[in-house]
C-alpha cells in the first residue's frame, strides 16, 4: 500500500477530493470530499469492512458495500434501524428519484444500533474499521481536560475516545487498519498519541502533528480535519 496514502497527518487543499461520493454530496459538508476520497481506497474486494458511527444518509457505508466483501454498519441513532425512512431520507437529501436509492444499500449491510463504547461484533471480525468525522463529538474528560490525566487513577473518568479505541482495537483483524478522521482542534492530538501507546495500538505510516499552511480550513466553524490510519501494535499492518 502507498506509504503516503497511509500517513497521518492534517488534511491539505490539495489532496484528491471530490464533491460525489456514491452521490453529489451537500455544501455544508466541508470535509467530506477530502475524507471520503481517501478513505475509500481502503476499500478491498476481500475485506470483511464496519462503518462505525455511519450515520444515515452518510454514503460511506454504501460505497463500503460496492467494493468490499461484506459490509456492517452500526450507530448510536436508532434510526439506522428503520430502512425506509434511510432511504426516503437519503433520495430526499440528495434528489433522488424514486428508483435512486438501491434495495440492497438495505439488504445488504448488517446495521446494528450500537455504542462505539460497546460494539456487537466479535473478536477479530473486520480488516477495516472506519470511523469517519466522530471521535470529536465523544465524551472524554481528558481529551477536553488533559492535566485531569493527573487523577485518572483515583477518580472514573468518561472517556469514550479511549474507549472506542479499546473496541475498535478488539474487533480487528491482525493486520487489519482502523481509518479515522475528526476535527481539530476538538481532538487533542497529544491526547491521541498517549492513547495510541496506552492501548497497545500504533500509527500504521508517517505521523506529522503539525499544522501546514495550506491545511483544509472550515472558516465557518474553524476547524481543521485530520486523519490518522492505526494497527495493532503485536499484529501490525503486513505483518500478520
Amino acid at each position: 500500500m502507498d506509504r503516503e496514502l497511509l500517513a497521518s497527518r492534517f488534511v491539505r487543499v490539495t489532496d484528491p477530493h471530490n464533491s460525489c461520493f456514491v452521490w453529489q454530496m451537500p455544501d455544508a459538508w466541508w470535509s467530506r470530499l477530502y475524507e471520503y476520497e481517501w478513505a475509500r481506497q481502503f476499500a478491498h474486494p476481500d475485506a470483511v469492512v464496519l462503518d462505525a458511527a455511519c450515520g444515515i444518509e452518510h454514503p460511506l457505508k454504501f460505497y463500503l458495500l460496492d467494493h468490499c466483501r461484506k459490509c456492517y454498519a452500526c450507530d448510536l441513532d436508532d434510526r439506522i434501524a428503520d430502512g425506509q425512512l434511510m432511504a426516503r431520507m437519503s433520495r430526499e437529501l440528495y434528489g433522488l428519484d424514486a428508483d435512486g436509492f438501491p434495495q440492497r444499500y438495505l439488504d445488504e449491510i448488517d446495521y446494528r444500533v450500537a455504542s462505539l463504547t460497546n460494539l456487537p461484533y466479535e473478536n477479530d471480525l473486520f480488516d477495516r474499521v472506519f470511523c469517519i468525522s466522530t471521535l470529536e463529538h465523544l465524551p472524554d474528560r481528558l481529551n477536553k481536560w488533559p492535566a485531569l490525566g493527573m487523577v485518572e487513577s483515583v477518580l472514573p473518568l468518561k472517556q469514550d475516545i479511549r474507549d472506542s479505541l479499546l473496541e475498535f482495537k478488539r474487533v480487528l483483524r491482525p493486520g487489519g487498519l482502523i481509518v479515522l478522521t475528526f476535527d481539530f482542534p476538538r481532538v487533542n492530538l497529544e491526547y491521541l498519541r498517549r492513547l495510541v501507546d496506552q492501548l497497545g495500538l500504533q500509527f500504521a505510516g508517517d505521523v506529522d502533528f503539525n499544522l501546514p499552511p495550506d491545511a483544509h480550513h472550515s472558516a465557518e466553524h474553524d476547524l481543521y480535519c485530520f486523519r490518522t490510519v492505526l494497527t495493532d501494535r503485536e499484529h501490525p499492518f503486513g505483518q500478520a
